[in-house]
């Protein structure tokens, strides 16, 4: 049984670009004689930032080539995530960070964690590059988190998690939110700082089992702060165990059936 103790907040807000439209895809799709492997696409341009879709050298992989003043702060080398890597290059004078695809990887899931990260500098309020660049490298790493999972089982308190996470989908859905927006705008499998972050705004969802004081455990000042997205909602749900209830299987099936 599940039981929420605050009112529910319904969000419309669409994302900047279509997901059925990836630049990315055409990008490497225009190298078909894959001749020269350093040459590059611009996407787009935010500020100083410039993105460009490239064939990484010498294997011509799928990659992504961000350029920023920002990025002399980072070191070298960064941590590989599974299915890619993550270097920075100096191209003509200028630091470029490089997101390849690694030999063998899955594409699909490459071309939506690039395109994923891309949406974190494409931020609706005004923020320092700086800024933009620490919000998209957070977003790296929690990528790197998620595929490194694997098929590991999940711990009692990320179940319980996944559980709030899923009922809120199922809520916002059935108060009138747009479900592909609400699907698109949940970043708690990629352990993003909040559950859901839209355009107006984010959402933390918090879940216990208690049956008496409602404890929500904060797990980083960075949930709370409301530099990068503003304003952030709370969420709360108080779940009991019992023989008649749901199991996850049955919220995620819930979530499907409201989804077709």
């Amino acid at each position: 049984q599940i039981k929420s103790n605050m009112k529910l907040i319904m969000f419309t807000g669409r994302m900047n670009m279509d997901p059925q439209s990836n630049p990315f895809e055409d990008a490497w799709a225009a190298f078909s004689d894959k001749g020269d492997p350093w040459r590059r696409i611009l996407i787009e341009s935010i500020g100083e930032i410039k993105v460009f879709g490239t064939l990484a050298s010498p294997n011509n992989n799928e990659s992504v080539l961000i350029s920023s003043p920002s990025l002399s702060s980072y070191a070298e080398k960064l941590p590989s995530g599974q299915g890619f890597d993550v270097i920075l290059h100096e191209l003509s004078g200028v630091k470029h960070l490089l997101i390849e695809k690694k030999n063998g990887a899955d594409l699909s899931l490459f071309t939506a964690m690039v395109f994923d990260v891309f949406s974190t500098l494409k931020s609706p309020k005004l923020m320092p590059e700086s800024a933009l660049i620490d919000r998209m490298m957070l977003r790296i790493k929690s990528w790197q988190e998620f595929m490194k999972k694997g098929s590991k089982k999940l711990s009692n308190e990320q179940e319980l998690g996944l559980i709030g996470e899923l009922q809120c989908i199922q809520d916002m859905i059935r108060l009138g939110s747009c479900a592909e927006d609400v699907i698109n705008h949940w970043t708690g499998p990629f352990r993003g700082v909040q559950d859901f972050i839209f355009d107006i705004g984010a959402v933390e969802v918090k879940t216990t089992a208690s049956p008496e004081a409602f404890k929500a455990v904060i797990h980083s000042l960075e949930q709370l702060d409301d530099f990068f997205i503003s304003p952030i909602f709370l969420f709360g749900y108080r779940v009991q165990e019992s023989a008649k209830g749901r199991t996850l299987n049955d919220f995620v099936s819930g979530v499907r059936e409201i989804l077709t």
